[in-house]
């Protein structure tokens, strides 16, 4: 677990964070429609590495190449050999550890980033037979999705 300033997260915000998890990459998705696993990003006040955090309801789903720059499993890319950083740079995007400039340049700063993160929570509460309840939203009135 990292370290971190922020009180535990409430169920809403808990919530939130696994559908992020069910989601998959929001970068991967946007850039080759690819449902890729991935971590929780927590965005930070000044959008910079080192800086303290905005909250947990302002958390996007990165996969490892695009949240720390590592390369994950080839079948998480349905691929058979390890892919180079050149090859994942190519199919999905840059990575916002190798290349923190270009990443903005193409995925937008950190709100666009949370929009995108908010339309993908949308279709994946929508895909559950039953609503899987009040997710943390700050896109949403009162903050919370229904």
């Amino acid at each position: 677990m990292i370290s971190t300033n922020l009180p535990a997260p409430t169920v809403a915000e808990a919530l939130r964070m696994r559908l992020i998890v069910e989601g998959g990459c929001i970068c991967c998705w946007e850039y080759a429609e690819l449902g890729v696993p991935c971590e929780v990003h927590h965005l930070t006040i000044a959008g910079h590495h080192g800086a303290p955090r905005r909250g947990h309801a302002f958390t996007v789903g990165l996969c490892v190449w695009h949240h720390r720059g590592n390369a994950p499993l080839p079948q998480a890319f349905g691929i058979h050999v390890s892919p180079t950083a050149a090859y994942l740079h190519e199919l999905v995007g840059p990575s916002y550890a190798r290349l923190p400039g270009t990443f903005r340049d193409t995925f937008g700063g950190d709100d666009a980033l949370l929009r995108l993160q908010s339309l993908r929570l949308a279709r994946v509460a929508a895909s559950y037979i039953i609503h899987p309840g009040r997710y943390a939203d700050p896109h949403r009135p009162g903050g919370f999705a229904p």
